[in-house]
């Protein structure tokens, strides 16, 4: 499992730039229930909710499921 923020204004279809584990990464909202990292690692969403980070800034915060394979185009 894991958690990642992205900001409020993102949404399902859109990609933003954010960093995992220190390093710059590229995440793309694909549907309900998908979340797709540099284009190829794809996560099964398990929850969503609206939030505020450490700075008071509004944010989604998506717990992911692990890796379950490649990303496809259906």
């Amino acid at each position: 499992m894991f958690t990642i923020f992205i900001p409020r204004t993102c949404r399902i279809g859109d990609t933003v730039e954010v960093r995992i584990n220190m390093k710059p990464a590229r995440v793309t909202w694909a549907d309900d229930h998908t979340l797709v990292i540099n284009g190829t690692d794809r996560r099964v969403i398990h929850r969503c909710d609206a939030t505020t980070d450490g700075r008071g800034d509004e944010v989604w915060r998506l717990v992911c499921g692990d890796a379950t394979g490649p990303a496809r185009d259906d």
